[in-house]
């Protein structure tokens, strides 16, 4: 049970915490005033106050209704939405972490990539600057460099980061996050078959995941690569096991 203070009552619901608080207030307290409109945080039918500040209650799970400024979970969402292809609420909820712990390292490593998938090139270079300020030499960064010179066409600059981040190097995060940034990299320089490898070598690693594959914009140039459609397939069918042996579908 997760106690919830709404309206100034406290209530106890039994929901996991990764439920939209839309549905927890709608069907398990029984506010049905708030609304569902989209499902997609867009239209602000489901609009609501946390703590002072309007948020859509369709795109905010139960625990951070709970644990509003917790950084780690704020983080934690950012990466689900970024998985599902949806770069702008993931942006949006990496600021919020930050803007709770500017020295949350995950936050940190994945800022800059995120801005770059918002095609925000100055946005993302300040943010590798500050965590190159913060994180020093780290095999993430350098990836997410590779991908900011590769969007600015310099494919000089963007292969030098891509040799830094294939270093044999600790990294503060899991190296598989590194691959698939480089991939993207590579796929933006053209550099095809190079990318295709870096996201073997991330599957392999730790990151099998063919959701996040199939709706990265940068791989569109890839789907007729015969050895990413090798991939893909593989991961089709690993991906479908786990949501057998899971039962959760996304």
């Amino acid at each position: 049970m997760t106690k919830i203070n709404i309206n100034l009552q406290d209530h106890e619901v039994d929901a996991p915490g990764d439920t939209p608080l839309l549905w927890v207030l709608r069907d398990v307290v029984g506010l049905t005033g708030t609304k569902f409109g989209c499902g997609i945080g867009q239209c602000g039918a489901c609009t609501v106050h946390l703590d002072g500040q309007p948020i859509r209650s369709c795109v905010t799970p139960l625990v951070l209704a709970v644990q509003p400024d917790d950084p780690t979970i704020l983080g934690s969402i950012a990466q689900v939405f970024w998985y599902q292809g949806r770069y702008e609420l993931a942006v949006e909820y990496m600021s919020r972490s930050l803007d709770r712990s500017p020295g949350y390292v995950m936050a940190q490593l994945f800022s800059s990539a995120l801005w770059l998938y918002l095609d925000e090139v100055e946005r993302a270079e300040r943010a590798l600057v500050t965590a190159r300020g913060l994180l020093g030499d780290e095999p993430i960064l350098d990836a997410n460099e590779a991908l900011l010179w590769a969007k600015r066409g310099d494919e000089g600059r963007a292969l030098d980061a891509l040799a830094r981040a294939a270093q044999d190097k600790r990294s503060l995060g899991h190296d598989h996050h590194a691959n698939h940034h480089a991939a993207a990299a590579y796929a933006v320089l053209g550099r095809r078959e190079e990318a295709v490898e870096q996201l073997r070598i991330a599957s392999h690693s730790g990151l099998p995941n063919h959701p996040l594959f199939a709706k990265d914009p940068h791989f569109a140039s890839l789907q007729d690569v015969p050895a990413m459609q090798q991939l893909m397939a593989e991961l089709a069918q690993s991906d479908a096991a786990y949501r057998a042996e899971f039962g959760r579908s996304r």
